[in-house]
């Protein structure tokens, strides 16, 4: 399936994104380092101290965002400088051996000409000491001449695609992830995207309202429309959004058109717009390869769908049309971490399931909801959020359970032991794909919920509970429709695609640019040794 080849793209890459070790570790490192430089400058000459220390003050300077990386490189360049100052070459070369490395951490936050700037700046100031050489002017000239000539051919393989330079595209989505900035991810997007209308499907169980929009919740953090699960909630304490059908295509670009929906949704409820709805009984079914749990009304139904073996994650955004024009509204519960692409025979297995089943006898809606805030006592990887919701429904016949967790997909496991609960029926893991944890570390990605603990026998409390409490209620249902929101539409597709081709050529080449110092100073020490020949 396509949309998992994208987000498996986008893992790959992001995964190559490293942290650097503790700022303790660095400064003590820099310390060291500068404390040896000073010995070593008792037999050189105090200029030999002094240009470390203006190189150390103008990474700091020049690029104080990340002065953390500013006293890294510093680290970094003094173990060449120590080196070099035990060999024939000036050791002000040393200096310019790791410029590209800056290069590249510098380009990725500020524009092409400032890192230009900063390059030969910060390399070639403290050559101050050493008599601006013609020779050492020209080496860092040369080394920054040929980044930036990389640099450019990179932009420009990707400018094809979308209209967008590579660089243009990545300082956003690292200013989001690393300074948890969103504002340049949302300007950003909103350049590109579609106008749409956003269908939102609603069912009212008692005084709780499940919502389901033709919304995707990413992209991540509190970027397009991440926060939706949240915001949603913050102005309904009684509403819970899920997942329905679609990917990132149905990302909002901002989170201000994600609160255009949010807004409509509440506005709907406190007019109070609600059509009664007979209930026809819980329906379990199997087809293929997906399965089904079936809330069955009478002008339309509500199925939580889930792939068991093989996972769900991101059904086609087809289907979505397929649920406005049937009044089969879908859930993808995203229970389980996709093992095996979703295809054409999956999304046709739902359809026939679905026109299948029959409204034979109407039945009484029993209903019950929990929910608690996990403690502290333990660590549960792949929560975007503590709260444990649970959901009891019930047509006396059958008793299904919903467990609602804040994650982005589930462990396979973890929906089994929480499923281990004695008087269901069936017992189903819902999770949102809740994007507002995804990329905030550095190097993965995301982590779907796997078990703990705390959150199994958080969640069998919550089941039992709730089953003690089901209560007949009434069903309702509801309509949205919110025009003019802008989502990624066919922008998605188009940046992955730049991600694949450009990814591909700079997993190839980055080096080139990294081995032009050791070249020039090859070069030039060959130089060096011929003029002294006789």
């Amino acid at each position: 399936m396509i949309v998992r080849s994208k987000e498996e793209l986008v893992r790959e890459y992001y995964s190559k994104l490293k942290r650097l070790p503790a700022f303790r570790l660095i400064a003590g490192l820099g310390v060291a380092e500068t404390l040896m430089v000073w010995i070593r400058s008792i037999a050189l000459g105090t200029e030999f101290l002094e240009a470390a220390l203006l190189y150390l003050a103008l990474g700091i300077a020049l690029y104080f965002k990340q002065a953390k990386f500013a006293v890294f490189a510093y680290d970094a360049s003094m173990f060449f400088y120590l080196i070099t100052s035990l060999t024939p070459l000036q050791p002000i070369y040393a200096l310019g051996i790791l410029l590209p490395l800056i290069g590249y951490v510098v380009v990725a936050y500020y524009k092409e000409w400032y890192t230009y700037f900063v390059m030969l700046v910060q390399s070639g100031l403290p050559s101050i000491f050493y008599g601006f050489t013609p020779e050492y002017i020209a080496y860092i000239a040369l080394i920054t001449a040929s980044f930036a000539a990389y640099i450019h051919l990179v932009n420009s393989k990707a400018l094809s695609f979308h209209g967008f330079k590579s660089l243009e595209v990545l300082r956003p989505f690292l200013t989001g992830s690393i300074r948890k900035d969103y504002r340049l991810v949302d300007s950003f997007l909103s350049l590109s995207g579609v106008r749409t209308d956003v269908i939102v499907a609603l069912f009212k169980l008692g005084d709780k309202v499940l919502v389901v929009p033709k919304l995707h919740f990413g992209l991540f953090g509190d970027a397009g429309s991440s926060r939706f699960l949240y915001d949603l909630e913050e102005r309904c304490n009684d509403c819970t959004a899920f997942h329905g059908p679609g990917s990132h295509e149905l990302d909002a670009v901002s989170r201000s058109e994600s609160l255009k929906v949010v807004n409509s949704v509440v506005d709907f409820i406190r007019r109070g717009e609600w059509k009664e709805e007979k209930f026809y009984g819980v329906k379990f079914w199997q087809k293929g390869r997906m399965s089904g749990i079936t809330l069955l009304f009478q002008g339309k139904s509500l199925t939580f769908l889930a792939r068991p073996g093989f996972g769900i994650d991101d059904l086609p955004e087809s289907l979505w049309n397929y649920s406005y024009g049937t009044g089969n509204y879908l859930i993808d519960t995203h229970s389980e971490v996709l093992k095996v692409d979703i295809d054409r025979k999956d999304e046709e297995d739902v359809k026939e399931a679905l026109s299948s089943l029959k409204r034979e006898n109407e039945r009484p809606l029993y209903f019950a909801y929990k929910e608690a805030a996990l403690p502290d006592s333990e660590d549960c990887p792949g929560l975007c959020n503590r709260k444990v919701k649970v959901f009891a429904v019930s047509d006396v016949e059958k008793r299904v359970g919903i467990v609602y967790l804040y994650a982005n997909n589930s462990h396979e496991c973890l929906a089994k032991a929480i499923s281990q609960v004695e008087g269901y029926d069936r017992v189903i893991l819902v999770t949102p794909d809740d994007h507002t944890c995804t990329g905030t570390f550095l190097g993965s990605l995301y982590e779907p919920a796997r078990s703990c603990r705390v959150l199994i026998e958080e969640s069998r409390r919550l089941l039992k509970e709730a089953l003690a409490e089901l209560r007949p209620v009434k069903a309702y249902s509801g309509i949205v429709k919110v025009s003019d929101v802008k989502v990624l539409g066919d922008f998605v597709s188009q940046m992955m695609s730049s991600l694949e081709f450009v990814g591909s050529f700079v997993k190839k080449t980055y080096w080139i640019p990294m081995v032009v110092p050791y070249l020039a100073l090859i070069t030039l020490v060959l130089f060096q040794t011929f003029r002294l020949v006789p």
